[in-house]
């Protein structure tokens, strides 16, 4: 059987899963893809290309993946399922967009969580800056690096140089009064403040 997922409009076959939350998490995408006006796995695969190019999406995926993420047995990857959400979302009509994106995106991270594969997409900065394009791409991509570092608690030292990174990128591309430069700014001075500390006397 050859996969056709270049259809205007396509229905993708539900898998069989038992009751739970994997079956609830499938069972909203389907929700979402409907509301979406039912794009075939190829014209989802390319917007999600095309706003990779863009810079909003790290990685796209090809209309094969798309297609399995919504009829295969096992559950999608954490990242890949969060930009497909917001595919759906902000790149085709869609009725949950009433409720708003955060709302959507806060659905199936509790749909994770109960699954218990709790996916990570970042602070809401950095969604942000992710989502203006590709002169913030690097900028954003700074951040993610030292937002990790914080969460593993990570050393002083290295904490302090990911952040002094990501503020030398952030004062060449936003101005002083910008929100996202200002919590930039915050973080970067946190970790100067504790990496002198650690200095000692």
């Amino acid at each position: 059987m050859i996969l056709d997922v270049g259809d205007p409009m396509a229905t993708f076959k539900k898998p069989s899963l038992e009751e739970g939350p994997h079956k609830q998490l499938n069972d909203y995408l389907h929700q979402l893809h409907l509301e979406a006006m039912k794009p075939s796995a190829g014209r989802i695969a390319q917007q999600w290309k095309a706003g990779m190019v863009a810079g909003k999406y790290r990685a796209a995926r090809s209309g094969s993946a798309v297609h399995a993420m919504f009829s295969g047995t096992s559950v999608p990857d954490g990242e890949a399922l969060h930009e497909l959400v917001m595919v759906l979302l902000t790149d085709f009509p869609s009725g949950s967009n009433r409720r708003g994106v955060e709302w959507s995106q806060q659905q199936v991270r509790s749909y994770f969580a109960e699954i218990g594969k709790p996916v990570d997409a970042g602070s809401v900065l950095l969604q942000q800056l992710r989502a203006t394009g590709n002169a913030y791409l690097k900028l954003a991509e700074a951040v993610q690096q030292a937002e990790n570092l914080d969460r593993r608690n990570a050393s002083v030292d290295d904490r302090y140089y990911a952040w002094t990174d990501a503020g030398d990128l952030v004062r060449d591309l936003l101005d002083e009064d910008d929100e996202a430069r200002q919590q930039i700014d915050a973080s970067w001075e946190k970790a100067t403040e504790e990496f002198m500390n650690d200095q000692g006397p």
